[in-house]
C-alpha cells in the first residue's frame, strides 16, 4: 500500500481537525479536554515547537503526526511524537509508515532517542505499530498507562528517560 507523508501546510487544517476531533472527543488516548475546540486542538497539534506531518492514502489525508523535543535543555536530544490515523485509514499500514517516517526524521534532526510519554494500555492500535516500527522497545507498566521509551542503539548509547 502506497503512503505519502509530507510536512503539514495551513491548507491541511480542515483535514487535520477531521482526524483529531473524534479522537480527542473520545477522551481515550490523548490527555486533552474531550470538548476541545477546533482552534485549541489545532493550536495544540500545530504548536510552534512541533513539526507536523500529514500522511496520505488514496490521495486523501488519512493521518497526522507531530515531532518535537520531549523536554527543553538537557532533554532536547530525546524526541517525542503523537500520531493519529483517520478511522477509514486504520488497518492499512498507515501508523507503521508514520512511525517509520518519524524515526527517520528524528534521526536526521539529530535526536538520539524517542520517548512516548503517555500511551494508554488499551490503545493497542497505538502500541502495536510502535512495536513493529521501532526496536529496543521498553515498557514501564503502571496501572493502565504505558510509559514507552524507544531507543536507537545505532551509536551504542543507552538513553534512559
Amino acid at each position: 500500500m502506497e503512503h505519502s507523508i509530507r510536512l503539514a501546510e495551513p491548507r491541511d487544517a480542515d483535514d487535520i481537525w477531521a482526524i483529531l476531533s473524534p479522537v480527542f472527543a473520545g477522551a481515550e488516548t490523548y490527555a486533552v479536554p474531550h470538548d476541545i475546540t477546533r482552534e485549541a486542538a489545532l493550536a495544540y497539534w500545530l504548536a510552534p515547537e512541533k513539526t507536523c506531518f500529514v500522511a496520505g492514502l488514496e490521495g486523501r489525508i488519512a493521518g497526522t503526526y507531530y515531532l518535537r523535543a520531549n523536554q527543553p535543555g538537557p532533554g532536547a536530544h530525546v524526541a517525542n511524537c503523537g500520531y493519529i490515523s483517520a478511522p477509514w485509514g486504520q488497518g492499512r499500514g498507515l501508523a507503521r509508515a508514520m512511525c517509520a517516517h518519524s524515526l527517520e526524521v528524528a534521526r536526521a534532526a539529530g535526536f538520539r532517542a524517542m520517548q512516548f510519554n503517555l500511551v494508554v494500555s488499551t490503545n493497542t492500535r497505538g502500541i502495536l505499530p510502535a512495536r513493529a516500527a521501532f526496536h529496543d522497545f521498553i515498557e514501564d507498566v503502571h496501572t493502565d498507562v504505558h510509559k514507552v521509551v524507544i531507543k536507537d542503539g545505532a551509536d551504542g548509547d543507552h538513553h534512559r528517560c
